[in-house]
């Protein structure tokens, strides 16, 4: 089965940074990852990750608040 798009929430640090670096090794890569995450300052890592990726399109998708009371 071939995965055409993945979401990784909190893809910029600890085990979805992880996630994110084993999907775009495998043998046969989703087309799109779209890795979120909240603090700008904290994805050099995830950064490095989109520019090295050779197969998949990595979309960084920043999370702000989505609601306010």
């Amino acid at each position: 089965m071939e995965v055409e798009s993945v979401l990784v929430t909190g893809a910029n640090r600890g085990i979805g940074l992880e996630l994110v670096k084993q999907l775009v090794q495998l043998p046969k890569p989703p087309k799109y990852v779209f890795a979120t995450y909240r603090d700008e300052s904290s994805t050099q890592d995830l950064k490095n990750v989109k520019d090295s990726s050779k197969e998949s399109h990595v979309v960084l998708v920043k999370m702000g608040e989505l609601f306010r009371f």
